[in-house]
């Protein structure tokens, strides 16, 4: 959600046993996650991960694309790793991790998914960028790892693996989704593209693998 200015809110409720019906006001949020840049509008995507450092309680992760690390509105992702005991409110700077878009990136993080690409227990983060390179578009992938191999300010050139377009005006990376498409038990990623074929657009499938390409 936004506040104003638009830094951005994300909400956390917890579950339990019963699930009250009707209005969840946001006030009434177990958590809060603030944008810490004044105009990122943190919460424009959000994504349950899975557990991404192997200490077997899920994580999160959230996209604030207007972030603007000097140079650009690159955005950036933030991870923020589950816990036992959580506080009420945090700004997006208190995260355990960050992606931040790299110089031809612009709006990083308009699309996330947590998946177990390469199956090695550990789920993977991934996000799209459709606006790399003027609109052609690239995923980023980050490996899941143990919680020491996560930094807060990492570079999305930087990060396992990049796919980008392979021309101009795909918009590749505009929506995200995960699953096993041939019953191999490694989890696959579905990748849109938006403007392809002058907007008509595409989904492309990438299969998981022990060590993928």
């Amino acid at each position: 959600g936004s506040s104003s200015p638009p830094k951005g809110n994300v909400h956390i409720f917890f579950g339990g046993p019963v699930a009250t019906s009707g209005d969840w006001p946001v006030e009434a949020a177990d958590v809060t996650i603030s944008g810490g840049f004044p105009t990122e509008q943190c919460g424009t995507a959000v994504a349950s991960l899975g557990d991404v450092d192997g200490d077997l309680i899920d994580d999160l992760a959230f996209s604030c694309p207007w972030y603007n690390p000097g140079g650009g509105l690159r955005g950036r992702t933030v991870v923020f790793f589950g816990r036992s005991a959580w506080g009420s409110s945090y700004t997006s700077d208190d995260a355990d991790a960050s992606f931040v878009g790299g110089d031809q990136d612009a709006y990083s993080g308009q699309a996330l998914e947590g998946l177990d690409l390469d199956g090695d227990g550990l789920n993977d983060l991934v996000i799209g960028s459709p606006d790399w390179n003027s609109g052609t578009g690239r995923i980023a992938i980050a490996l899941g790892s143990g919680s020491s191999s996560w930094d807060s300010g990492t570079s999305m050139d930087s990060m396992n693996r990049l796919y980008p377009a392979n021309n101009s005006s795909h918009a590749l990376g505009g929506w995200l989704g995960s699953g096993d498409a041939n019953g191999d038990s490694y989890d696959d990623l579905l990748v849109g593209a938006p403007g392809f074929g002058a907007d008509k657009g595409i989904l492309a499938l990438l299969l998981g693998a022990a060590s993928p390409a």
